[in-house]
């Protein structure tokens, strides 16, 4: 006689709630504080007449902060609505393993695209006399050494680990549920262009282009890595050049 087969029983089990990547209403909410971020310390920087605040006092400093807390900010408003809400790996903004040989194919490819649209807008702009002579756009940073190497750095390295993080890893994964990978992609390059809206319009258009390249290679490489790379390139590059 055999033995009886034990069932098991479900009832007794802990429904886990699934732990899909979030969605539209965190990508929302995400982008509003983003935007409290970015507005809300411009006090530290510009005054009401809209000129820059105390030049000799601030020197620079108000200007490295400002940019520090809303660099930082994006990374922690990505971090808390995206995996931590939905208790997922950190790897799932986009911090995914990627080959040196498509790390460099993706990363160029977008890098190029972002140096053509940027010295597009350069020569256009100086054509009709409205792009800013080296240093006049960031005068305050370059009265005292230790707030222009702060400034350097954040510009240089954390804004490109920031921006890929928040508009491609975080804003673009969020609105993909929904919109699909095309509209996802270009409503991120949006938002990103409107950060970009104090150099301009015309840098802003060009951003936006800037935007659609990096959303592409991280989509085509799964991976936020190529477009940090290729970014951080860039910012180096066009640094460099409008400051000397």
């Amino acid at each position: 006689m055999s033995a009886p087969t034990q069932r098991l029983d479900l009832r007794l089990l802990p429904v886990e709630e699934p732990r899909g990547l979030w969605g539209i209403k965190e990508a929302g909410v995400g982008t509003a504080l983003a935007a409290l971020a970015l507005f809300c310390p411009w006090w530290l920087v510009v005054s009401t007449d809209g000129t820059w605040t105390n030049k000799q006092a601030l020197a620079g400093a108000g200007l490295v902060v400002w940019l520090a807390l809303y660099h930082g900010g994006t990374l922690i408003i990505a971090a808390l609505l995206g995996p931590d809400r939905r208790r997922l790996p950190l790897a799932s903004l986009g911090f995914r393993e990627v080959s040196w040989g498509a790390l460099a194919g993706y990363a160029g490819a977008a890098f190029g695209v972002m140096a053509a649209l940027y010295w597009g807008y350069s020569f256009v702009a100086e054509q009709v006399g409205a792009l800013p002579a080296p240093r006049e756009d960031i005068p305050v940073v370059y009265a005292y050494e230790r707030h222009r190497y702060a400034f350097i750095l954040i510009v240089a390295a954390l804004r490109p680990f920031a921006e890929e993080t928040f508009f491609r890893g975080f804003l673009m994964q969020g609105l993909t549920t929904r919109l699909g990978v095309i509209s996802a992609g270009t409503a991120a390059s949006v938002f990103f262009a409107l950060t970009h809206l104090g150099g301009g319009m015309g840098l802003a258009i060009a951003a936006f282009g800037m935007g659609l390249a990096l959303a592409w290679a991280f989509h085509r490489s799964g991976s936020l890595w190529p477009g940090i790379l290729a970014n951080l390139v860039f910012n180096s590059f066009t640094l460099s050049s409008r400051v000397g």
